[in-house]
C-alpha cells in the first residue's frame, strides 16, 4: 500500500473508532485486541484492498460480553447493524460508505463468552 493509502487507513480506523463507540453506546472498542478489555465490547479489524485512490475492503466487528443471556450482545451487534448499514461519513480528509452488513454468531471457545460478527463492506477516500 502507498503511504497515502496508509495515511487513510489510519484516518478510516480512527473514524470508525469513534462511531463504534457512539452507535453501541460503550466505550470498550479496540482495533485488532486488548488484553485489558472489559466487558462488553466490540473489537474490530479492517482488511482492506485499493481501487485506484479509493480503499475498499471489509469491516469486521466482534461484539462481546460475558453475561449468562446473549440479550445485551444481540442488542449491540443488531443496534451496529442498523446503524452503521448505509452509513456514509463526509470531511475534509476522509469519506466512506458502509453497506451490505450483516450479523452472524461466533462460536465460543470460552463458553463464559457471547459473541456476535457484525461484517461491513466499506469504500473509503481521502480529502
Amino acid at each position: 500500500m502507498t503511504a497515502s493509502g496508509d495515511l487513510l487507513i489510519e484516518r478510516f480506523k480512527k473514524a470508525i473508532c469513534q462511531k463504534l463507540k457512539e452507535v453501541s453506546g460503550i466505550n470498550e472498542v479496540f482495533y485488532e485486541h486488548s488484553r485489558m478489555a472489559g466487558y462488553p465490547r466490540v473489537r474490530y479489524i479492517a482488511t482492506v484492498w485499493t481501487s485506484d485512490s479509493a480503499l475498499k475492503g471489509t469491516l469486521s466487528c466482534t461484539v462481546a460480553d460475558n453475561k449468562e443471556s446473549s440479550t445485551e450482545v444481540d442488542r449491540i451487534a443488531n443496534t451496529l447493524l442498523r446503524e452503521l448499514e448505509g452509513f456514509s461519513f463526509c470531511a475534509d480528509d476522509l469519506m466512506y460508505y458502509l453497506h451490505s452488513g450483516r450479523v452472524s454468531p461466533l462460536e465460543e471457545a470460552d463458553k463464559t463468552v457471547r459473541q456476535r460478527l457484525v461484517t461491513l463492506e466499506f469504500y473509503a477516500m481521502g480529502g
